[in-house]
């Protein structure tokens, strides 16, 4: 008998094995999110989408560029979604529509998603970065979500991204710099 099979025959270590398989399986569960508010980073550089799944336990920051929160900020039930207006109407003719929105990575300080379409087969699924979809998943009302452990992940490096910008204002001189366009 292998020591495995040996620790599975105790009970205690067959219930400690069930329950880390259980709360293994709840992390890696999809959770829809729906959209909590828009806040500035604590450096106040930073725009962040908030999403709560539907009891507010999980809170994902979704970390976004300043013209998608700008965008994402404005009411949007009275004026065309300016921005999409071009990409809106190719969908439409295509009958394609922008379904849901999955969080599935981060590489680096960047989220990444998969959109998921509906009804045209030679546009079923696109991966890009999360900062380059939000004001269009907004603009089609898509939902939202995803895992547990996606939120774990995305707080960590929220809390990384905190202690970057924490040694940047210890050294102002970083960043500086104008840009040649920037009047």
């Amino acid at each position: 008998m292998t020591k495995t099979e040996k620790n599975l025959s105790s009970p205690v270590e067959s219930r400690r094995l069930r329950k880390k398989i259980v709360s293994r399986h709840k992390r890696s569960r999809l959770e829809e999110m729906f959209v909590y508010g828009i806040t500035l980073g604590s450096s106040q550089r930073r725009p962040i989408l908030v999403l709560k799944d539907r009891d507010s336990r999980l809170t994902l920051p979704v970390w976004l560029n300043p013209v998608d929160a700008s965008y994402a900020m404005r009411d949007h039930s009275h004026q065309a979604y300016a921005v999409h207006t071009v990409a809106l109407a190719m969908m439409s003719r295509f009958g394609v529509r922008l379904d849901r929105c999955v969080f599935t990575e981060v590489k680096g300080h960047h989220q990444f998603v998969t959109l998921h379409f509906a009804g045209n087969p030679q546009l079923e699924k696109l991966e890009v970065r999360a900062d380059d979809a939000m004001s269009l998943c907004l603009a089609t009302s898509a939902r939202f979500f995803a895992t547990q452990e996606f939120v774990e992940r995305c707080r960590d490096v929220d809390a990384e991204m905190l202690e970057l910008e924490a040694g940047l204002n210890l050294k102002p001189e970083i960043g500086s710099k104008n840009h040649p366009y920037v009047m």
